[in-house]
């Protein structure tokens, strides 16, 4: 949801977490019964390899294709008021 966040304008925003809600609660729904019914005609290891195949195509689809989307700037921390592990935008209440 992140990555949700970081590339798509706030005014699109609420729909695409809508539609990776819709995806997440999809899969959950029809995952469970797909899966038995396919081990039940091809066997479960067939089931977990190709399981396995597409998780990490996935994977690897994720660290080749998407481009980050965070660019952490370099700050010099000699000339920082504080040495604060926090980044400058995060406000606490005090």
């Amino acid at each position: 949801f992140a990555y949700i966040a970081d590339v798509v304008e706030a005014k699109r925003r609420a729909p695409a977490y809508g539609l990776a809600l819709a995806t997440l609660g999809l899969s959950f729904t029809v995952g469970p019964p797909l899966g038995a019914f396919a081990a039940r005609k091809v066997g479960e290891a067939r089931v977990f390899f190709v399981s396995l195949i597409l998780a990490l195509f996935d994977l690897s689809f994720i660290m080749m294709a998407l481009p980050e989307t965070v660019h952490q700037k370099q700050d010099d921390t000699e000339n920082k008021a504080d040495n604060s592990p926090m980044p400058e935008s995060v406000e606490l209440r005090r």
